[in-house]
C-alpha cells in the first residue's frame, strides 16, 4: 500500500467519522428541544386548568389610596388571607383559604398601573393564590373593608436606609456572623446600584 493511497483512505475514514459525528450532534440537538418542549407544554398544560388571568381595572388614585383593592367573598375575615411580599422578586402574594376561583374569575381586581405590573391567580388544593408583580420594591399596609383586601404600597427606600434580606437556601458559614442558618444580605436601599 502506497502513502497515497493511506492518505485518501484516511481522509475518507475521517470524513466519515466528521459526517457521522454532525449528524449524531444534530439528532442530540432536535431531541433534546423537542424534549424540552414538551416538558414545557406539560407544564403549561398541567397550570392551565388551575391558573387563570386576573381581570383588573384602574384604581382612581384621586378618590382612592389605596394601590390594590382585591374583592373578597361575603363573610371573609383576617384570619382567612395571608399576604407575602416577596422583595427579592417584587412580587406580592395573597393567600386566601376560603376563596373560590370562579368568584375571581367573575370579579375585578383594582390596581395602580404604575406599581402593578400583571396578575393572575392559580387554584391550589386547600386555598386559593393570588400573585401580583410591582414594579419595584414596596411596604404595603392592608386593610380589611366593605368586601375588599386593600392594600397601601410605600416605597421601601423612603422608610428605610437598609433592608435585611433573609436567603434560606444559603449554606451556614464558619464566622460567628454567617454561623446562623440563614445568611442575610443587607441591601442598601438609599444609594442605587448597591
Amino acid at each position: 500500500m502506497s502513502f497515497d493511497e493511506l492518505q485518501k483512505k484516511t481522509a475518507i475514514v475521517i470524513a466519515l467519522f466528521s459526517i457521522t459525528t454532525l449528524v449524531f450532534m444534530l439528532h442530540h440537538t432536535l431531541m433534546k428541544q423537542f424534549a424540552i418542549a414538551e416538558v414545557a407544554y406539560a407544564k403549561e398544560e398541567a397550570l392551565s386548568g388551575t391558573s387563570f388571568a386576573l381581570t383588573e381595572r384602574e384604581v382612581d388614585t384621586k378618590q382612592s389610596p389605596y394601590d390594590l383593592c382585591i374583592p373578597v367573598p361575603e363573610g371573609t375575615h383576617y384570619e382567612d388571607f395571608h399576604i407575602e411580599n416577596h422583595y427579592f422578586t417584587k412580587k406580592l402574594v395573597v393567600r386566601i383559604h376560603t376563596g373560590r376561583d370562579d368568584f375571581y374569575r367573575k370579579h375585578v381586581v383594582f390596581c395602580n398601573s404604575s406599581k402593578v405590573k400583571k396578575s393572575f391567580g392559580q387554584k391550589e388544593e386547600k386555598e386559593l393564590t393570588l400573585s401580583f408583580s410591582l414594579n419595584q420594591v414596596y411596604d404595603c399596609d392592608a386593610d380589611l373593608t366593605d368586601g375588599m383586601i386593600s392594600l397601601r404600597f410605600s416605597p421601601v427606600a423612603g422608610s428605610n436606609s437598609h433592608l435585611v434580606l433573609l436567603d434560606p437556601s444559603a449554606k451556614p458559614g464558619t464566622d460567628a456572623q454567617t454561623s446562623l442558618l440563614l445568611a442575610q444580605k443587607i441591601v442598601n436601599l438609599s444609594e442605587p446600584g448597591k
